[in-house]
């Protein structure tokens, strides 16, 4: 069995009769709940033909190896990948033998052992369609101290009838972020998006279910590490959260996005002391009213469900720009964050 990795270089492993299984994709998380480094946590995709053989790509932080092999007779794989300068990677692999839909395993660099997880995904988008098609909006909460992003991180998700998530999102230290991949056929998804040329990651099972609180959660953890050179939290830190999301809907013509017409939007937290609230009126085209007296603006992109302004602070020159999503079904609001001048800080719509 022949295994190579970004390095070009030839990776032992071990197989031995051939498994027979479903082919298809399988995508997944590996990291350890207990000690969570950026070393020892990453995504994988795994590609297997009928008769066991597969090849992969396993991925921690922005470098990517690649792998292939075959599953023995008992749905199990062991392959060793090296990477320079550092020990290798001991990845072993195994086939749910009650749920061919499901893979398990581990990767070790010989000092942490990390679960990996992952699913098939089984949704081909003509005979099996994914329930979970349509736009949603989704906010992760920051924290509430000065070393951490005190805005609501947000995103824009949308699924196909495959089963494909697509995240379009910025993290509330300004952050851009995007993901594809694939969902199981129980709605989860492996959230993995490495940040900062490899110096940070955002990483979480999320999960599609509509509940009376939200249609998509799930736990995240945010990692920044220490960047002298950036402008916001060049220290670095661990901000754990949990996502929620809610199906979004756009308005028909003449339809407002939100149901009030009237309400605020409030700046608050981060370096900006006091806070500053505008009261606001919104027309039936939705295009908002500032009723306050100093200068702000507010626009509502109605296709996707984000929203964009910016604020002068009253009595200064200063402005400050601020972005979110809209929550349709969360009481009807508006989170997001705004950049200050070392920190962020949290922005509310609501009526």
């Amino acid at each position: 069995m022949t295994v190579t990795n970004d390095l070009g270089t030839a990776v032992s492993a071990n197989a031995v009769l051939a498994i027979t299984g479903p082919k298809g994709i399988y995508n997944g998380l590996f990291f350890d709940p207990n000690d969570v480094t950026l070393q020892s946590s990453g995504s994988f995709s795994i590609s297997s033909t009928a008769n066991g053989k597969f090849s992969g790509k396993l991925q921690i932080g922005n470098r990517r190896s690649s792998f292939s092999g075959q599953f023995d007779g008992g749905g199990n794989a062991t392959n060793s990948i090296p990477r320079a300068n550092q020990s290798a990677l001991s990845v072993i692999l195994h086939l749910d033998p009650g749920d061919a839909d499901k893979i398990d395993g581990t990767v070790s660099d010989g000092v942490t052992i990390a679960p990996l997880a992952g699913d098939r995904a089984v949704f081909d988008g003509r005979q099996r369609l994914a329930p979970q098609v349509g736009q949603y909006t989704m906010v992760i909460p920051g924290g509430d101290s000065a070393s951490l992003p005190n805005g609501d991180s947000y995103g824009t998700v949308t699924v196909d009838k495959t089963g494909k998530v697509k995240l379009t999102g910025s993290l509330a230290d300004g952050t851009k972020i995007t993901q594809t991949v694939t969902i199981s056929k129980n709605g989860e998804w492996p959230l993995f998006i490495p940040l900062y040329a490899g110096q940070g990651s955002l990483f979480g099972w999320l999960n599609f279910a509509t509940t009376a609180t939200n249609d998509i959660s799930g736990d995240v953890l945010w990692l920044k590490s220490n960047i002298p050179t950036a402008r916001f939290y060049p220290a670095g830190f661990s901000l754990p959260g949990t996502a929620e999301g809610f199906r979004y809907h756009p308005p028909a013509s003449g339809m407002g996005v939100l149901n009030f017409t009237s309400g605020s939007v409030v700046l608050s937290g981060g370096d900006l002391a006091p806070g500053v609230t505008n009261l606001i009126a919104i027309d039936a085209r939705n295009h908002v009213t500032n009723l306050s007296s100093n200068r702000f603006s507010l626009t509502f992109k109605t296709s996707t469900g984000t929203f964009s302004g910016r604020v002068t602070l009253p009595n200064t020159s200063r402005s400050l720009s601020f972005s979110g999503v809209l929550l349709q079904q969360d009481a009807e609001v508006g989170r997001g964050y705004f950049l200050g001048t070392t920190q962020s800080g949290h922005v509310m719509v609501a009526p």
